[in-house]
């Protein structure tokens, strides 16, 4: 009896598989109308591959989870760090989340909407995104203008998520990366940045 091709796929790719798959019917149809079939079928996967790697279904969602969190990160602060101005860094930051959001709705209703409607965990998990990337934006709007209050960090990244989070639940996320320079110019306007 030959092996099944599940078992001759190394850990790695069935891994890749599922959180690929995760990510795209997650962002399709919502977690809550997300079952462990829907994703398995979609990785050509069984259930099996899923309780070894993972153990359950939230801790295979929350694995993809922070693989998108980790990959926006990277490539909101890539952006920052490559510009010399720190205001231009903010901006382009902004327009490399815009950016990631846009490109596949899928990927922006995962990220955006579906990590913290997971439950207590997914909650936590995007509270704890919020506050990292809220700090992060605290720091870069001092080198800004220092005199800013101490929660103009939390109020940017809050503004800026608050109306990508409203477009891509209205079914426009494709839209994102338009908004960039208009949710920049009001941003600035907001916290009296010239």
């Amino acid at each position: 009896m030959a092996p099944d091709s599940e078992e001759l796929a190394a850990p790695t790719d069935r891994r890749s598989r599922l959180l690929a798959a995760t990510i795209e019917v997650v962002g399709e149809r919502g977690w809550g109308a997300t079952a462990l079939d829907d994703v398995v079928a979609r990785a050509g996967l069984s259930k099996r591959a899923v309780y070894d790697l993972f153990g359950d279904k939230l801790a295979c969602f929350v694995a993809a989870a922070r693989a998108v969190i980790e990959r926006v990160t990277a490539l909101t602060l890539a952006a920052y760090r490559g510009v010399a101005d720190p205001r231009d860094g903010l901006a382009a930051g902004i327009d490399a989340l815009l950016r990631f959001c846009g490109r596949d709705p899928r990927l922006g209703r995962f990220y955006l909407v579906e990590t913290a409607a997971a439950g207590p965990t997914g909650a936590a998990l995007w509270r704890e995104h919020m506050e990292a990337m809220s700090e992060r934006a605290a720091c870069a709007l001092r080198d800004v203008r220092p005199e800013l209050p101490a929660h103009a960090g939390s109020m940017a990244v809050g503004g800026v998520y608050t109306v990508a989070q409203a477009r891509v639940l209205a079914g426009e996320a494709r839209a994102l990366p338009e908004l960039a320079p208009e949710m920049t110019a009001a941003l600035w306007m907001t916290l009296g940045i010239e």
